[in-house]
């Protein structure tokens, strides 16, 4: 039998809160979603639409833009086009990132693949591979993956992911984890 003072115990206990915690997949001990706050987060798991999320944030990007509409059906009428939901990351150099999941409404994105740009694939835990083709928007170039199904239980739920900074899109999309109801 081993003896410990009360110093090695705190650091015996803190050892298995450690471990315990690298146990836990990445989506449970990492994913706090801090970017969000509580009433952003309480929009999101209201929606009737699977939400996945980043659950980390590249360094120098923040959430500059936040929106969730749900779509109510009153007298045959839809309040909203779609239920969706849309977060915009940027950083200081000017870059962003948008994340946009809807069950309709779409548009088409236009690829230009004839340039020295050249597409590229991330894959996802949570949503599997995506390509994102390069396109021009706005005077600068962009990268998008178009049509990234969220849950195969829903097919008619899908995510655009697009922005000009390869590497925070790729973070972002690899980083994705689904929202607990």
């Amino acid at each position: 039998m081993v003896r410990l003072g009360r110093a090695g115990l705190r650091f015996f206990m803190a050892g298995l809160v450690a471990a315990s915690l690298s146990a836990l997949p990445p989506s449970a001990a990492a994913a706090g979603y801090s970017y969000l706050t509580a009433p952003q987060l309480a929009q999101l798991r209201a929606l009737p639409i699977p939400v996945v999320l980043p659950a980390s944030v590249p360094a120098g990007f923040r959430l500059v833009h936040f929106e969730a509409v749900r779509d109510v059906v009153k007298n045959g009428l839809h309040s909203a086009p779609s239920n969706n939901y849309r977060l915009v990351f940027g950083d200081t150099a000017g870059h962003k990132v948008d994340i946009w999941v809807a069950d309709s409404g779409f548009g088409d994105a236009d690829p230009d693949t004839s340039t020295f740009r050249r597409p590229f694939t991330a894959n996802s835990s949570v949503l599997g591979r995506a390509k994102f083709d390069p396109y021009h928007l706005g005077g600068s170039w962009a990268w998008a993956a178009s049509y990234v199904p969220v849950d195969p239980r829903n097919p008619k739920t899908m995510m655009n992911i697009q922005g000009t900074d390869t590497s925070a899109l790729t973070r972002l999309f690899e980083s994705m984890q689904r929202l607990p109801k």
